[in-house]
């Protein structure tokens, strides 16, 4: 199981995902704004966990100092998700095997991420790369899922998910969350959001996210998700570039 120490990593099951290359097939995130080796949490307070069991009362930070500053209460976590679909736009003939192509999008940075949601008294997970922010008020972030990925179906059910931002310390954690594993959390802290997902307690940062809009095009469906609370170390985030834009 999950263990709790006060700015470690966190807990959340990484189901869905695999990796060698990453295998980030819903993707991608965006990393607040905080102050270098902070240990911050902007929204609802979020509780630390032990054991995947709520702390009681708030937990300190790494420095001894309660980890909470603004609330921005936007939405009850159990309000039901009402999803709003958009037709996908005509598709153009694209050069699939053009190597220019494949080359200039390899050069699009992005960043590592963990994307958690819970599944009944599960925790589920897969990596993802294609994350970034999407809007101030409300804040909000974006984030492409492969049409084959199983959160879109929690979504569809109404959960709400996290993203942790990993930092460039934590590459060696893409082999653990890149596989199948019951409980891949298993000796990682983790911070419990109030609707239950897990996110990292030591990524760089980390964000709590209900889900508003999606669209569908493609291979991907981009999920548009306001951010109801956040935390993080405000360590150096690892950013992913790829030899090939066509492939994970």
């Amino acid at each position: 199981m999950a263990r709790c120490r006060t700015g470690g990593i966190s807990e959340t099951v990484a189901h869905d995902a695999r990796l060698a290359k990453p295998d980030h097939r819903g993707d991608t995130l965006w990393s607040p704004d905080r102050h270098p080796q902070s240990d911050r949490h902007i929204g609802p307070v979020s509780e630390r966990t032990r054991n995947g069991r709520p702390a009681d009362g708030p937990q300190p930070g790494k420095r001894g100092k309660t980890a909470k500053i603004d609330v921005r209460q936007t939405a009850a976590a159990s309000s039901i998700i009402r999803m709003t679909s958009m037709q996908p736009a005509a598709q153009t003939d694209t050069p699939a095997d053009d190597a220019a192509v494949a080359a200039a999008l390899g050069r699009v940075p992005s960043g590592l991420f963990v994307v958690a949601w819970r599944e009944g008294d599960a925790d589920r997970c897969m990596l993802a790369s294609w994350v970034m922010q999407a809007g101030f008020t409300p804040p909000q972030v974006s984030v492409a899922v492969a049409t084959s990925r199983t959160l879109l179906g929690a979504i569809d059910r109404g959960a709400g998910f996290t993203v942790s931002v990993l930092a460039e310390s934590q590459r060696s954690l893409l082999a653990r969350f890149g596989k199948p594993d019951p409980d891949p959390f298993a000796g990682l802290e983790v911070v419990r959001t109030a609707g239950g997902a897990a996110a990292l307690a030591d990524a760089a940062a980390w964000l709590d996210c209900r889900p508003t809009a999606r669209a569908s095009a493609g291979d991907h469906v981009v999920v548009l998700a306001e951010v109801r609370a956040a935390g993080g170390t405000g360590f150096e985030p690892a950013i992913h570039l790829r030899k090939n834009g066509l492939r994970y």
